[in-house]
């Protein structure tokens, strides 16, 4: 493989990441934007929603177990929310943007701030 060919590969693959980095933080604005807005879930963007459930996922001990407890007692949820069904076949956008939530909502909105959402 010659240079050009690889520096365009390189190219590429840093706008790729740079996409899914960017994408990851409209999801998280804008999560934080329907929460801080008062926005019922039904009327949530469904990419939105299904990272904002995944994200609420803590089982198993590991850190990020942990940063979904943190979330669900900030926000105040209710516990009924957590059994969310319709978490099925998430895509890699979808845990990465859950893990961009469960890392970052917290700072964006206020100490029970989710406490009036209901499924």
């Amino acid at each position: 493989m010659n240079h050009g060919v690889t520096a365009m590969m390189n190219e590429q693959y840093i706008k790729h990441v740079e996409y899914l980095i960017d994408h990851e933080n409209k999801i998280l604005h804008q999560c934080a934007k329907l929460i801080n807005q008062k926005i019922q879930l039904a009327n949530w963007p469904h990419d939105i929603k299904y990272s904002f459930f995944l994200a609420l996922q803590e089982k198993g001990k590991s850190s990020e177990s942990y940063k979904a407890y943190r979330t669900i007692r900030h926000l105040r949820l209710d516990r009924e929310l957590l059994a969310y069904p319709n978490l099925q076949n998430p895509t890699r956008l979808h845990f990465r943007c859950a893990e961009r939530i469960r890392a970052d909502l917290t700072r964006m909105v206020k100490l029970g701030a989710g406490s009036y959402l209901r499924i």
